[in-house]
């Protein structure tokens, strides 16, 4: 969902700092409102070109177009160098993304709720070293605040080229805790060439398919005095990209699974399906739910495939399975394990009380291990996008052999749960 905390759906009881309380419609509402402005045109969003959208975007900010051929991205530095839309067809050519043209039409300045591909942000937004509360702070809904360092601050550009784009800013922001972590946040974007796409895929790309790539690259320095220790809280770099729906995304697996992580109390479970090499669910923006899988059983991609837009997406991710602080938890319990989180989840948008979606939109999301560094010291994440589109026959040849599964396969799951 587009982050701060996750919407929770009405009726679902949480445990926050140990003590129980129901969500009602009006909390949902308090939770979202930072974050999403409802957008009502389904038809309008998936029509938009990337021409269109572009001029959006430039009523407010200062848009960095990457292109290369027929293919582009738009970049926002002040938005810490999110990429905001894609297009595999020039500028007239489909918008690739989910983005809050509501917001963007008006008058107003956006906040940093206004959607994108791939968006950085910090985890984690729930538990007892949550980023999202100030210190002493009730850790209920009403409390929230989203760090500036992922949301109002602009990162300085300071390198460009055709096809990439450097940004930087220092940040500070405090955790529940009250510690206080002191940064250096380099974002590289690129769009990524033909080359790269098949090294990073180990696949040709059909030369009957259209094809639009990118990615971007998170470095975090600890430049503070203190060593982040997990006692004191430890955050993840945490890439987020906001897709219009209906889709099945695509979880290969390492080893089989008994279940998917269910987020929410009242996850759908007619939208799963497991089975021994890959997970499948359905996004839709009809169930508001959030599910991911351990990190024992994450290989560095998943995917996901419109048979209507006969796209087909792929997700490449850095993935550390010995990371010594492990990856932080996102749920919204304070006893729950702080670092026996998840490195992918998916969440998928849903109905309000009006029975409309916030978007409609899904994500996919994934997250770095937990940044254990001493001062001077750096890690990093990726999480790099790739979109295909054209015949199922030629997309069955890179879902094949990334995904592990067949576009036959893919549909017959998509069948399966829309017609339930």
């Amino acid at each position: 969902m587009v982050h701060g905390l996750r919407v929770i759906n009405k009726g679902i009881a949480r445990r926050i700092s140990g003590v129980r309380y129901r969500v009602t419609p009006s909390i949902i509402t308090s939770l979202t409102a930072s974050f999403i402005v409802l957008y009502s045109s389904t038809t309008t969003a998936q029509m938009a070109n990337f021409s269109s959208d572009l001029k959006l975007l430039k009523k407010h900010f200062q848009p960095i177009v990457l292109q290369d051929q027929e293919r582009r991205v738009a970049v926002l530095g002040e938005l810490q160098g999110r990429i905001m839309i894609a297009t595999a067809g020039g500028d007239h050519g489909e918008s690739i993304g989910w983005i809050k043209r509501t917001s963007l039409s008006n008058g107003d300045q956006p906040d940093g709720s206004i959607g994108g591909v791939d968006r950085l942000w910090f985890g984690p937004d729930g538990g007892a070293l949550s980023v999202f509360f100030e210190p002493g702070a009730d850790t209920v809904p009403d409390n929230i605040r989203v760090p500036a360092a992922v949301n109002t601050v602009k990162f300085n550009t300071v390198e460009q080229s055709e096809q990439a784009a450097k940004f930087e800013q220092e940040v500070r922001f405090t955790n529940h805790q009250g510690f206080e972590f002191n940064a250096l946040v380099e974002r590289s974007v690129q769009l990524l060439s033909q080359q790269q796409t098949s090294e990073a895929l180990s696949t040709p790309i059909p030369s009957d398919i259209d094809w639009v790539a990118y990615g971007s690259s998170t470095k975090v320095t600890n430049i503070s005095q203190q060593a982040w220790r997990q006692e004191t809280g430890l955050f993840s770099i945490w890439n987020l990209g906001m897709f219009a729906p209906s889709a099945t995304i695509i979880i290969p697996l390492s080893k089989p699974l008994d279940k998917l992580t269910s987020y929410f109390e009242n996850t759908s479970l007619e939208r799963q399906l497991v089975t021994e090499s890959a997970a499948f669910y359905f996004a839709d923006a009809k169930s508001m739910d959030k599910i991911g899988i351990p990190v024992e059983h994450t290989k560095p991609f998943m995917g996901s495939y419109n048979p209507q837009t006969k796209m087909l997406t792929v997700v490449h991710f850095a993935i550390n399975d010995q990371a010594p602080a492990g990856y932080v938890n996102a749920v919204w319990d304070w006893d729950a394990e702080p670092y026996q989180g998840e490195i992918i989840n998916v969440f998928n948008d849903g109905p309000q009380e009006n029975g409309k979606p916030f978007g409609p939109f899904y994500e996919m999301e994934t997250s770095s291990r937990a940044l254990a560094l001493k001062p001077q010291e750096s890690d990093r994440h990726f999480h790099n996008t790739y979109h295909f589109i054209g015949d199922p026959s030629s997309l069955n040849k890179i879902s094949t052999h990334v995904l592990g599964v067949t576009i036959k396969d893919i549909e017959k799951a998509f069948k399966t749960f829309a017609n339930k």
